[in-house]
């Protein structure tokens, strides 16, 4: 483990064991938009407690029930919600909701962070089944009980794509990194191949019969890359 993500570890535990003060990351309200209409921005809610040296390049980015993260300071956000999940979209840029709505995919070329929540008991299970195929082998029953509906969602694949580099894999979490320029892993959200890698992480977090699944992209610039732990370890804790 590196130096800065064991310390990030102890800094996000927030027990006794920490050291070094912490102090509260400001909280960002996003506005929202899906099956009940847009909905404005919320003015408050939770955000973790992390050391100043770091808090101070961070703000917690969220909207009413959907994901929140994690997120350089000063960006913009946006989610997206509906019966499949929840989406939240963190760029040095302004989006609007309507964006993603339209017929033409909105591919996110430079820095940003995502962060999604995708149902299983949904037509969420159109990303939570290869993502299975590709690193969960524990939850193939859920593959083979989805055959049997007799859905429309194409040929599986048989794993990891090649270029992506496996940092750590469970049983139900893995940790990658998609190089610059190729197709992987972290392009298989609205972030396209670019000069800069994408870290990720992909987490089951339901059941057996219905395993949930979070997933998480990071592309930072050069000056903000020592962001990305902290960032992904905050998303891996729901």
């Amino acid at each position: 483990m590196r130096p800065l993500a064991g310390l990030l570890l102890v800094m996000l535990a927030g027990g006794s064991q920490a050291r070094v003060p912490l102090v509260r990351v400001p909280f960002v309200g996003c506005p929202s938009d899906g099956q009940l209409g847009p909905q404005a921005a919320p003015k408050s809610g939770k955000a973790p407690r992390l050391a100043r040296r770091i808090a101070k390049d961070l703000a917690f980015y969220g909207y009413g029930d959907g994901p929140g993260s994690l997120g350089p300071r000063g960006w913009h956000c946006i989610g997206l919600y509906g019966s499949n999940g929840s989406f939240l979209l963190i760029t040095p840029e302004r989006h609007r909701a309507d964006e993603f709505f339209s017929e033409k995919l909105v591919a996110i070329t430079g820095p940003a962070v995502q962060i999604s929540y995708s149902l299983a008991g949904t037509s969420g299970r159109l990303d939570v089944m290869p993502v299975i195929a590709r690193y969960f082998p524990r939850y193939k029953p859920f593959l083979r009980e989805m055959k049997k509906l007799n859905l429309d969602f194409g040929p599986l694949p048989k794993g990891p794509y090649r270029f992506d580099v496996i940092n750590k894999r469970t049983q139900d979490f893995v940790r990658f990194t998609t190089p610059p320029w190729r197709e992987g892993e972290g392009t298989n959200s609205r972030l396209v191949p670019s000069n800069l890698p994408i870290d990720g992480i992909r987490k089951i977090v339901g059941s057996n019969d219905e395993p949930d699944l979070v997933s998480a992209e990071v592309r930072l610039p050069p000056n903000l890359t020592s962001l990305t732990d902290i960032i992904l370890t905050q998303a891996s804790k729901r």
